[in-house]
Formats: C-alpha cells, sequence, structure tokens
C-alpha cells in the first residue's frame, strides 16, 4: 500500500485499489468498478445522474436486449 495525503493505492495479486478523499477505483481481472465521485468526458456529466436531452422516460430499451458486448484485452 502506498499513502500520500488524500491518496491511497493498493495493489495485491489481482486488482489494483485507488481512493482519493471519497472516490474510489477498482481494476481487476473482473473489470473496472468505481464509487464516490463524478465521471465525465471532455467537460460533459456521463456519470449516473447525467441526462439525455429529447428522449422520453420510460420502460423501453434504447438497444437490443441480451448482455452489452465485452471488451476484451489486446494481445501484448
Amino acid at each position: 500500500m502506498i499513502t500520500y495525503g488524500d491518496v491511497r493505492i493498493t495493489l495485491d495479486a489481482s486488482s489494483v485499489l485507488i481512493e482519493v478523499g471519497g472516490f474510489v477505483l477498482r481494476v481487476s481481472a473482473e473489470g473496472l468498478a468505481m464509487a464516490g465521485g463524478g465521471v465525465g468526458h471532455n467537460g460533459q456529466d456521463i456519470g449516473s445522474t447525467h441526462k439525455h436531452p429529447d428522449v422520453m422516460p420510460g420502460p423501453w430499451a434504447t438497444r437490443p436486449s441480451g448482455p452489452a458486448p465485452r471488451l476484451t484485452p489486446r494481445s501484448r
């Protein structure tokens, strides 16, 4: 574990955990998990509270049903 101010990085045999204040990021073979804080891209909110203009709320799917496509790591 490495700690510096409000930052803590924990590395074990199967994951990396990064904690900064109330934001937590875990990367493992299972994927990427985040909690706390916001998520943005190019100044736009893309987190759980973001809105899509001109989209009617309701139970309708916006993509075909079934699992979302999975990304696979590139070969080294």
